[in-house]
């Protein structure tokens, strides 16, 4: 209902693009894929103008794909499982280019990530 709400309330704002249904939530979840889908199916039937997106981590898109039209990833480059317990990159992590990858309509996309830094 809340979801429905929204995207009724901003569907005529010009700086939306894509309505995201979810970030890094738990797709283990027995109920996760129903719960996806109903919400898809709601965001859908308010404005189905507007592609539906979904971000996971380190590319657990599980049944994610199949319901929304874009699915980032979040890497999280040098974050967490990335470094060792000391801070220092993993052995076969240092030098590596961090990628930025999408997952559009059932094709996989990567490209190396260009920082301004």
């Amino acid at each position: 209902m809340m979801a429905g709400e929204s995207i009724h309330r901003a569907r005529n704002h010009p700086s939306i693009v894509l309505y995201g249904i979810g970030n890094e939530c738990s797709l283990e979840n027995p109920e996760a894929a129903d719960f996806f889908r109903t919400l898809a199916g709601v965001a859908r039937e308010t404005d189905s103008t507007r592609p539906l997106s979904y971000v996971c981590l380190y590319g657990n898109v599980g049944q994610m794909g199949d319901i929304v039209d874009i699915v980032g990833i979040n890497a999280y480059w040098r974050w967490y499982d990335r470094l060792s317990p000391d801070g220092t990159p993993r052995e076969g992590e240092a030098g590596q280019t961090p990628r930025l990858w999408l997952h559009s309509r059932g094709r996989l996309c990567h490209k190396p990530f260009a920082s301004s830094r």
